[in-house]
């Protein structure tokens, strides 16, 4: 059964390339003559589940399936900038801001930072996703640069969650960027349980 480590991540993209000597051969339990029929039979029944892709088919999976965001579903979800999402069709825009510790080494977490905006629909399109680990510094450049680009199009503002570092970063944007609106605000809930939601209303459309 594939699984998706580093390794057999890498060798499929190899695979990819007509260049490359690295090949993909495919088989499936179906194809295997020494299981009874009784396997067969099983193995026929979950064939199209995620689990029977898997282990069935021997598809390599790269989402994680407890993920409240699967690729199948970003997928649905995404639409051109044309009639109802033209930027022209935009009434507010929101920069959200989750800090992190300000470090770019790679055990740290990292700064989500996000621009959404509703459309005159009542739609709400994720436009940009910068999140990253990154500075201080350069989250308050990365958030100033967004903002910047979208406020010419429709009224914008920037909230920040105001967790142990988030009023830190709040200050910074203020100091380099005074005129831009920041609001902080505090997490009441979980972050599993805000995913959870989030995630439903993707499912929702």
């Amino acid at each position: 059964t594939p699984r998706a480590t580093p390794l057999m991540i890498e060798l499929v993209e190899r695979a990819k390339d007509p260049n490359s000597n690295v090949r993909i051969v495919q088989g499936t339990t179906l194809e295997n003559e020494m299981l009874s029929e009784q396997m067969l039979e099983n193995a026929r029944r979950t064939m199209n589940t995620r689990l029977g892709r898997r282990e069935v088919m021997g598809e390599l999976q790269l989402s994680n399936e407890k993920a409240c965001w699967q690729p199948e579903l970003l997928d649905k979800c995404r639409v051109s900038a044309t009639g109802e999402f033209h930027p022209s069709k935009w009434s507010r825009a929101i920069i959200g801001v989750d800090p992190a510790g300000g470090s770019t080494s790679k055990d740290s977490d990292k700064t989500g930072i996000i621009a959404g905006v509703l459309t005159e629909s009542g739609k709400v399109l994720i436009i940009r996703d910068k999140t990253n680990r990154m500075t201080g510094e350069q989250a308050v450049s990365t958030i100033a640069k967004l903002y910047y680009e979208i406020k010419n199009v429709c009224p914008i503002k920037v909230r920040c969650e105001s967790n142990g570092v988030g009023q830190y970063f709040k200050s910074m944007i203020l100091r380099d960027h005074p005129f831009i609106p920041v609001e902080s605000f505090p997490s009441t809930t979980k972050k599993y349980a805000r995913a959870v939601a989030a995630a439903h209303l993707y499912e929702t459309g």
